[in-house]
Order: C-alpha cells, then sequence, then structure tokens
C-alpha cells in the first residue's frame, strides 16, 4: 500500500473541493449548528434536564464531531460513483498499478480533510464550554479517524451497487440519516432500550459516540463499544477489499 498515492488522491479532492465549494463546505455544518442553536435554547428547561441531565448542549457538540466526520465519509459513496458512472475515472485507475484499497482510502482521506474547516469550528466550540481535557481530546480523535475508515469503507462498497446516479443521490440521503442522525450521537446512549442500541450499534458512528460521551464524562464509558468499532473497521476493510466491484464487466 502506497501512503504517496492515497495523499495525492486525498489532497487533490479533498484541499480542492474546500477551494472550490466553500458553499457545500459550509452545507455540511448546517445540520449539527442547527441542532447544537436548538439544543442551546431549550438547554434550560424541563426537557433539557429530563433527556440530557441538563448537558444537551455538551451533546450536541460532541454529537457535530461525529456527524461532521460520518456525514463526510458516508459521502465517499457519491463521490466513488460519480467517478465511476459519469468521469469514468475509475476505468482509468484500474489500467494503473493502484489498488481498490488505496483509491478508497484516498477518497476517504479527502472527506478527512474537508471535514477539517468544521472540525475546527467545533475545537474551538468545544474548548469554550470545556468538554475535553487534552488527552480526551487526543483519543477522540483516534476514535474519529476509525470511525471514518470504516464508515467510508462501507460507503465505498454501497457506491459500486448503483448503476445509475439518480439513485446514488437518493441512497446516500437515507444512509445518511440512518446512520448519523438516528443513532444515539446527539442523545445519551443510555435511554435506548438494550437490543435497540445493539442493533444501532451495526453503525460505526453509534460505538464511536458511546466512547465519546463517556470520554466526555456524560455517561459510563462502555469499553466494549471500543471492540466493536475496531471489529467493525477490520470487518468494513475486509468487505470492501473482497466484495467491491473495482473492474467492470
Amino acid at each position: 500500500m502506497r501512503a504517496n498515492t492515497i495523499w495525492a488522491i486525498g489532497y487533490y479532492y479533498g484541499w480542492g473541493s474546500i477551494k472550490r465549494g466553500i458553499p457545500y463546505t459550509l452545507m455540511t455544518l448546517l445540520m449539527p449548528l442547527s441542532l447544537l442553536f436548538i439544543f442551546g435554547l431549550i438547554s434550560g428547561s424541563g426537557l433539557a434536564g429530563a433527556v440530557g441531565g441538563g448537558d444537551l448542549i455538551s451533546y450536541a457538540i460532541l454529537g457535530g464531531f461525529i456527524s461532521i466526520v460520518a456525514g463526510n465519509a458516508l459521502s465517499t459513496m457519491s463521490d466513488a460513483s460519480f467517478w465511476r458512472l459519469q468521469l469514468r475515472i475509475q476505468d482509468l485507475l484500474v489500467a494503473t498499478s493502484m489498488t481498490e484499497v488505496e483509491y478508497m482510502l484516498g477518497l476517504g482521506l479527502s472527506n478527512i480533510i474537508f471535514s477539517l474547516p468544521g472540525l475546527a469550528i467545533y475545537v474551538v466550540i468545544a474548548y469554550s464550554f470545556h468538554i475535553f481535557t487534552v488527552l480526551s481530546f487526543v483519543i477522540t480523535l483516534a476514535i474519529l479517524v476509525a470511525m471514518a475508515i470504516a464508515t467510508t469503507a462501507l460507503a465505498f462498497i454501497l457506491s459500486s451497487i448503483p448503476s445509475h446516479m439518480r439513485n446514488v443521490w437518493g441512497m446516500s440521503g437515507v444512509l445518511s440519516l440512518a446512520l448519523t442522525l438516528v443513532p444515539p450521537i446527539f442523545y445519551p446512549y443510555t435511554l435506548l432500550p438494550k437490543p435497540l442500541l445493539y442493533l444501532f450499534m451495526l453503525s460505526p458512528a453509534t460505538p464511536a459516540a458511546m466512547l465519546v460521551q463517556g470520554l466526555a464524562g456524560l455517561q459510563p464509558l462502555y469499553l466494549p463499544a471500543f471492540y466493536v468499532l475496531v471489529a467493525e473497521t477490520l470487518a468494513m476493510l475486509w468487505l470492501a477489499k473482497r466484495f467491491t466491484k473495482w473492474r467492470q464487466d
């Protein structure tokens, strides 16, 4: 696996998208910032105490980190499908020595780079609210990277399914809502009954959120979520290598 190949794709598509698509960069912040605003309005109400113990803003901040990274990682599905179906770039890359894993990780890195402006805003917000210690912040970054890899691999697998771009947009939108909004990202994971929580843990964002909430002291630190996240990351990478349609028929 060649790091320079991964970096070339990541830098070109990630940094290039930031420079050429500032409005789109801002659009990725709309949902998490909107939820942060709403949670801020109701943080002093009785509902805030019933749902989050008065820490709704903290959940919204932590959820913003996860939502931005996971949402951009899921956009790999649209990017890979667009390159394959519309631009036909994948057909050119197949003829080179590049592997599907290098291509996937390059696209994943591009979306991590694309997430940096949003993450920078949330770092400032988290610092203002004293969400992290230095150690918990470093561990949170590692969790976000693992989640991004697992989510990118899942999106890459699904990108080889659609035969037309009109089907991709709908699938990508539904997948984004199902994996980044419904799971306990913006609310305490302890609110869910165990069977439903275990179901939601199929999304890499769920164990990541459970760990981050524990590191921030908002909920008990559920260590099995770490093993789930690692297992999902390795499994998604293997599935992407095994089942992604790299060469076209």
